[in-house]
């Protein structure tokens, strides 16, 4: 994202969050944040329309061809503008529609500088954009509406899919949250695949359950060679060791072949909300 250097600088931006969210934790003090906007925004049931919060914090959305960045926020004598890339499926554009909303909680007043030169990068602007993507998924993902909407599904890519439609937001968006509201003991993998169908991980991540109760598990390298040995391009309810089931789909990022494997335990965690 784009942001005014005359806005502040970031240290101090994360402190006016702790300031509007009267918590000295940051992360409570956006949750704190985020709870007011979603009741003041009316919505009550999935999905949440990032447009209704835009317009109680005065950002105005526009779409835009951009070159280098999936969004950019603009200040206004109004408030701001959001610019997000035209060519974006709406899932993605609502994402970034709340991470550059998010930017704003971390002003003092609903308006900034008419420049849009970008801001220094730092360990503090570091924080505050893993911040803005934490206060963007708790906008359109409610912990406590996900994980409902979790527990009347078994675990699965399919499942997965769902929540992402009921929520609108990318099948990516959704298994993450996923791992981090811990609705099923899983993980995720994700794999740049070659031409020759060799292999790299690219990231994974794991639900607090499944790193709880698991000791060890299938490698990385082992779940890509069973996905691939299918010869398809999407597997579901591979077997693996110990009752374990894995689902795979094969994607594309910027024209490059992509491989995620699912896998779960084969019944649903409960939770207490």
């Amino acid at each position: 994202m784009n942001a005014s250097p005359n806005m502040s600088t970031a240290p101090n931006r994360i402190g006016v969050l702790c300031q509007r969210g009267g918590h000295r934790d940051p992360y409570l003090a956006a949750l704190e944040i985020v709870n007011r906007t979603i009741t003041d925004s009316g919505v009550t049931t999935p999905p949440f329309d990032p447009r209704r919060y835009c317009d109680l914090h005065h950002v105005e959305v526009r779409d835009r061809w951009l070159p280098n960045c999936a969004a950019r926020l603009l200040p206004t004598r109004a408030g701001y503008i959001a610019e997000i890339q035209a060519d974006d499926p709406q899932s993605r554009k609502n994402f970034s529609i709340c991470h550059e909303l998010a930017h704003t909680f971390f002003f003092s007043s609903q308006t900034g500088s008419s420049s849009d030169e970008p801001y220094a990068r730092g360990a503090a602007a570091d924080q505050e954009e893993r911040l803005c993507d934490f206060i963007a998924a708790e906008l359109l993902m409610p912990r406590n509406h996900f994980r409902a909407g979790a527990r009347t599904l078994v675990p699965s890519i399919e499942s997965v899919q769902r929540l992402a439609g009921m929520f609108a937001v990318s099948l990516n968006a959704a298994m993450f949250r996923c791992m981090k509201l811990d609705t099923w003991e899983c993980y995720y993998v994700d794999f740049a695949l070659s031409a020759e169908d060799d292999v790299s991980v690219q990231s994974w991540a794991f639900s607090s359950s499944w790193v709880k109760r698991r000791r060890s598990t299938i490698s990385f390298r082992a779940l890509a060679r069973l996905a691939l040995g299918s010869n398809a391009p999407r597997c579901s309810g591979i077997g693996l060791f110990g009752g374990d089931t894995m689902d795979s789909y094969q994607y594309r990022i910027n024209g490059r072949r992509r491989l995620r494997a699912f896998v779960y335990r084969n019944y649903p965690v409960t939770h207490e909300t």
